[in-house]
């Protein structure tokens, strides 16, 4: 959800654009097998790493980077020197993690809040959020779980045709909207999808 790191909305809607393509993820995940999955994921994931390890490491790597990407990225997040890792690296750890532990269905619903659910969020907690709950706002906190509601109704795969599989996940999108509201010293890109693949999969196994 949305950053306390202020940008100006129309860069926010820039960066949030450009995390909606990672949709592209879940939706090779449809096609393939988990085992290829997991070596996609993990080499998108070391990929950007490296890609981070570069700018750090190289100014002319940063200034390239910064140059095509600079305005969608958080403050925090243009000090190379200070963070390692900026939000798609997080984002393809996310992603490498809840694909590699959790049941493929789980996983590729997990990838679609995340990336959906987060990115309109933010969208509207920077234009429009005024009570702020911690880092956030309750305005897209709301957002968040409304949209994943409707993700969750509307659009993600499901095991089973059995309600008790629709309940699991909309509690485990609850116990993930509350997490995200929380100050964690924890990326939202790793936070979401790993929290929501977790408790959909606890709660799936006891509700079914």
């Amino acid at each position: 959800m949305e950053d306390k790191q202020k940008i100006p909305l129309k860069n926010e809607i820039y960066r949030k654009l450009i995390h909606l393509f990672a949709i592209v993820i879940p939706i090779i995940y449809l096609f393939i097998s988990k085992p290829l999955m997991i070596l996609l994921s993990g080499l998108f994931m070391l990929s950007m790493i490296e890609l981070d390890v570069l700018k750090q490491k190289y100014k002319g790597v940063a200034n390239i980077y910064n140059k095509y990407l600079g305005d969608v990225l958080r403050y925090s997040e243009k000090d190379f020197k200070k963070r390692k890792f900026t939000g798609g690296t997080y984002l393809s750890i996310g992603a490498f993690i809840t694909v590699l532990f959790f049941e493929k269905n789980i996983a590729i619903s997990a990838m679609i809040i995340m990336i959906v659910s987060d990115s309109f969020s933010a969208i509207v907690g920077k234009s429009i959020g005024k009570i702020k709950i911690f880092q956030k706002t309750l305005e897209g906190t709301l957002v968040f779980f409304i949209a994943g509601l409707l993700l969750i109704l509307f659009v993600t795969p499901k095991m089973t045709p059995f309600p008790e599989e629709v309940y699991s996940a909309i509690i485990a999108l609850a116990i993930c909207t509350v997490l995200d509201v929380i100050p964690f010293n924890l990326d939202d890109n790793v936070l979401i999808p790993v929290s929501f693949a977790f408790f959909y999969s606890l709660f799936f196994s006891l509700l079914t």
